[in-house]
């Protein structure tokens, strides 16, 4: 077998579907308080997936506006969190409101296929 064959091609499509699965993975665990621990060392998780000065990168049909401007607001929400932040404090509470306001916009489509492009 030849490495061509075993390489796939990924459409861009395809890899924004997978991205966008990948943020509502990190917004789950965001809106999991019984997951506080977790998801306060898995903090950065965020900006693995969401580049804040590349928002624009989020297209459709892979992100509709709705999900778009929620990318915003939990951004906005996470800037503010550190490690060391404690379950009850203000940032924390108000990152974790903002990933289940996310996650209800997400989930209204759910994830999308990691092999075929959505239309």
């Amino acid at each position: 077998m030849h490495l061509n064959e075993m390489t796939e091609s990924i459409s861009e499509q395809v890899v924004l579907q997978r991205i966008r699965n990948r943020i509502i993975e990190v917004l789950e665990l965001f809106a999991d308080d019984e997951a506080y621990q977790m998801a306060i060392s898995s903090l950065e998780f965020w900006a693995d997936w969401v580049d804040q000065d590349n928002e624009a990168a989020f297209t459709s049909p892979a992100f509709d506006s709705d999900e778009i401007a929620e990318i915003s607001k939990v951004s906005t929400a996470w800037e503010t969190v550190e490690t060391s932040s404690l379950q009850k404090s203000k940032e924390w509470i108000l990152l974790s409101q903002a990933s289940k306001n996310a996650l209800k916009v997400f989930m209204l489509r759910g994830k999308l296929s990691e092999s075929v492009a959505n239309a």
